[in-house]
């Protein structure tokens, strides 16, 4: 992390199945928007995840 440059390394995670296929869809999608972060924004009203063209991935509050 440098002057809200924000990089995750890789992500690793069980390998356990949810009964819900929702569940897992949500896992996946979660996890695909933390690879995407580049960059933050914080404030006192929460925190920002962006993606590189500055689009928010995941947003935290």
């Amino acid at each position: 992390m440098d002057a809200e440059t924000f990089i995750l390394g890789p992500l690793a995670v069980t390998e356990m199945a949810c009964v819900e296929p929702e569940k897992m869809d949500r896992e996946a999608a979660w996890l695909k928007a933390l690879g995407e972060v580049r960059g933050f924004v914080a404030s006192p009203e929460g925190l920002w995840l962006r993606r590189e063209d500055g689009s928010v991935a995941v947003c935290l509050w």
